[in-house]
């Protein structure tokens, strides 16, 4: 069986915040998680489609974690940290 999870969030690289999605999308330390790359693009396409301006320091971030672990989302949590210190 294979335990390796693979997840994808949007992710603000000036304050290392993630998207929470939606059409006026705001930034949280952790944000929404899509289970698809083509979700997450899908979700982009919308704003895009909806004339929101999609700056360049956004960036698709891709999760990959073993699902047995305790703390699941902790390499999100962990980059969402060293971004909003610096």
């Amino acid at each position: 069986m294979n335990n390796i999870i693979i997840a994808y969030k949007i992710r603000d690289n000036n304050t290392g915040l993630f998207s929470e999605g939606g059409i006026n999308p705001k930034f949280s330390k952790n944000g929404k998680t899509w289970s698809t790359e083509g979700h997450c693009k899908a979700h982009l396409t919308l704003l895009k489609e909806r004339n929101v301006k999609i700056p360049n320091n956004w960036e698709i971030v891709i999760l990959t974690y073993d699902n047995t672990d305790d703390c699941v989302l902790s390499t999100a949590h962990e980059l969402a940290e060293r971004k909003a210190k610096k």
